[in-house]
């Protein structure tokens, strides 16, 4: 009744009456029904139950998650996509009792070596269901006689011991851990599961000095609570050897094992596996010979599931529930792929269009300022205001297109941090814009008072043209600002763990990892307020005979210098280079201070006058700016020899993430997501 098959077709539904149940309710007899369904005849009424299954079963966010507390949620939109991709061979089995779902396990098939994979993608069951080998059957009717190997990741060691005792016939102290630290990196990276396919392996197991104690795992860096996993790792641990270690947070299990031979007796003797009573018994090995797998030496062979598997990749914010995250395959060969995420369209959307709207109300101010223009005038005051709105305009352009180069990179690298530092920047260019409105209205009445404008154009009537653009302007950035803080706000529920770029299972690392990101994120605006204010400076105010005319032009490729030193210092821990840049920087605020007090001075008011305010705006920004970064560089050196350094410079070095193009920032791979099995 429970022997594998080799599931060709859908296998027709399968009914056992339970003796354990017969037991504890007398008459009333509770049939448990076993339909194991094909990837395509998995309809969405099943999705649906399986995804309320998950929700109200599987567990809640833990500690210092953004959702502490709240249950992890799964929709069935992406419980298809992500467990049920179209170049997969996936099947699902589903447990009902009574027409209720009590329990499901998703598994997705695939070739390594010649050898056929069997993989559990999930496996639930409803907590009033606990106990009575659900799991174990479910694991049984998943199985096919065509299967070699079985693996599953879990968070919880019930599973694991279910795993192990029902596809290996073997006891989980007995399970081959030389096969899994061998092989587990060529089987997995078969996979058409993306999360199984970039699933970063930890423990003693492939790394003789990790020292988290685990010993078989992967690093989730997503941290659900293991309240019940780790009393469940207790209690096996009283009685028998529990061969994988401990679960650090954020981690779960990895167990390979190989598929007992067909025909082999169970040493279950036909029970229905309760695991939960039985895992310790003595259980022969698995007569698979280790020399029978070996890495492959030939070229894969045509396989369904194998095709495209570069093509689907979602992570756990979709897989559990939270808002659909963008596609990302490979940043080096899709660097536009977050616009498949409807949340991330929309932020870089609504930030083009603010940039062409506001350009073209620009230019056109521009275009009528110029025509305008009468014969020119030497003196000084009406020197720098006839470069006024140029200089507007110039800024204008650089600072918009600046800004659309950061949501680019903040969005295909999923990172919020940066995402909110741009709305940040954008209400600053509001203010910019708003002040702006009254310096043209000067500039045009100095024009027009020192008969600069052309003889037929009034000052009255030029700004007449002008004035409800330029008023546009403002309210425009204000609308803008606001729909991309509620797109920000839905792009950190999208974004999720991805915040921290999970970059390990030590919440002490990942704050440590997010002081860099501030710090990174700071930098590339520094670089904005600065250029903005120098810009302005050389162009209104600072004369071309004058020594600091040259000497502020330099500033700039210097300033490009010390912002990328600043941030290989910080990712190489490099402490006496961050200290210079320190020193550097400190000298970067006395300059502003220094200018922000000589905007004001008597004696050189009048050079000033053009661009005062919007100058002084600059320069407060940067200062402020450049104290935040100074103390997020004390910060970062504080954390250096912590552990930090290696996750970033091995980061670098993975193929899915590649930082070649990021402004500065070298991220790290959003890495494999957690899910807890259940029995």
């Amino acid at each position: 009744m429970y022997a594998p098959t080799d599931q060709s077709p859908p296998s027709p539904p399968r009914q056992f009456s339970s003796a354990s149940d017969e037991r504890r309710k007398g008459p009333s007899k509770m049939r448990h029904t076993f339909e194991t369904v094909s990837h395509t005849n998995i309809t969405d009424d099943m999705l649906c139950d399986a995804a309320k299954l998950f929700t109200e079963n599987y567990g809640i966010w833990g500690l210092g998650t953004p959702m502490q507390g709240k249950r992890v949620r799964l929709t069935a939109k992406r419980l298809r996509e992500q467990y049920l991709p179209d170049n997969g061979q996936c099947w699902y089995v589903r447990a009902t009792s009574n027409g209720q779902l009590i329990g499901n396990v998703f598994t997705s098939r695939w070739k390594w070596n010649q050898k056929k994979i069997c993989w559990v993608t999930q496996l639930v069951v409803h907590k009033s269901h606990r106990g009575k080998g659900i799991a174990s059957m479910l694991l049984r009717h998943a199985m096919a006689n065509s299967d070699d190997i079985y693996g599953i990741l879990s968070s919880h060691p019930f599973a694991c011991a279910a795993a192990a005792a029902t596809f290996g016939s073997t006891a989980i102290e007995h399970v081959s851990l030389d096969f899994i630290g061998e092989h587990s990196r060529a089987i997995m990276e078969k996979s058409p599961i993306q999360y199984v396919k970039e699933a970063v392996v930890r423990g003693t197991l492939f790394n003789q000095e990790d020292s988290s104690g685990l010993i078989s795992g992967v690093d989730t860096g997503f941290f659900v609570d293991h309240e019940e996993p780790l009393q469940a790792l207790q209690q096996v641990r009283d009685n028998h050897s529990w061969p994988l270690g401990t679960l650090p947070d954020g981690h779960e299990y990895l167990l390979i094992v190989c598929a007992k031979k067909r025909g082999q007796a169970s040493s279950y003797g036909g029970r229905t596996g309760e695991y939960t009573q039985e895992y310790g018994q003595a259980y022969p090995q698995p007569a698979y010979a280790q020399a029978d797998y070996t890495q492959p030496t030939y070229n894969q062979p045509t396989y369904g599931e194998n095709a495209n598997l570069n093509n689907y990749d979602q992570g756990y914010a979709g897989r559990q529930g939270l808002a659909p995250s963008a596609a990302a395959t490979s940043i080096r060969h899709d660097p536009w792929g977050f616009v498949k995420s409807k949340w991330s369209a929309a932020f870089m959307g609504v930030t083009t269009l603010q940039a062409i709207v506001c350009l073209a109300f620009e230019s056109y101010v521009f275009a009528k300022f110029q025509t305008s223009l009468g014969p020119n005038v030497s003196e000084d005051k009406v020197q720098s205001q006839y470069k006024t709105i140029p200089t507007f305009l110039t800024l204008f352009i650089f600072g918009f297109l600046y800004e659309l180069v950061i949501v680019w990179d903040a969005l295909r690298m999923k990172n919020t941090i940066q995402v909110i530092g741009v709305c940040i920047a954008n209400l600053a260019l509001l203010v910019y814009t708003a002040l702006q409105v009254d310096q043209i209205k000067m500039a045009i009445t100095v024009l027009g008072g020192y008969s600069a404008l052309e003889v037929d154009v009034t000052s009255a009537h030029l700004w007449s043209k002008v004035q409800a653009l330029l008023s546009a302007i403002p309210a425009i950035i204000a609308l803008a600002t606001c729909c991309m803080a509620f797109i920000a706000w839905k792009l950190y529920q999208e974004f999720a763990w991805d915040i921290l770029k999970n970059i390990g299972a030590d919440y002490r690392m990942k704050k440590r990892f997010l002081h860099y990101q501030i710090y990174i994120a700071l930098l590339k605006f520094d670089f904005f307020f600065f250029l903005g204010f120098i810009i302005q400076f050389v162009v209104v105010v600072a004369q071309k005979s004058d020594p600091e005319f040259a000497l502020t032009i330099a500033t700039i490729p210097v300033t490009i210098v010390i912002l990328l030193a600043a941030a290989y210092f910080t990712r190489r821990e490099n402490k006496p280079g961050m200290i210079c840049v320190m020193i550097l920087f400190l000298g970067g605020l006395s300059y502003f201070v220094f200018k922000l007090v000589r905007i004001y001075q008597p004696s050189h008011k009048d050079s000033y006058f053009a661009v005062r305010k919007s100058l002084t705006a600059f320069a407060v920004i940067t200062i402020l700016l450049i104290i935040l970064t100074i103390a997020n560089a004390i910060i970062c050196m504080s954390n250096f020899n912590k552990g930090l350094k290696a996750h970033l410079l091995a980061s670098r070095r993975m193929e899915e993430k590649p930082d070649a193009t990021s402004i500065s920032l070298h991220d790290v791979k959003p890495q494999l997501p957690s899910r807890m099995t259940i029995d």
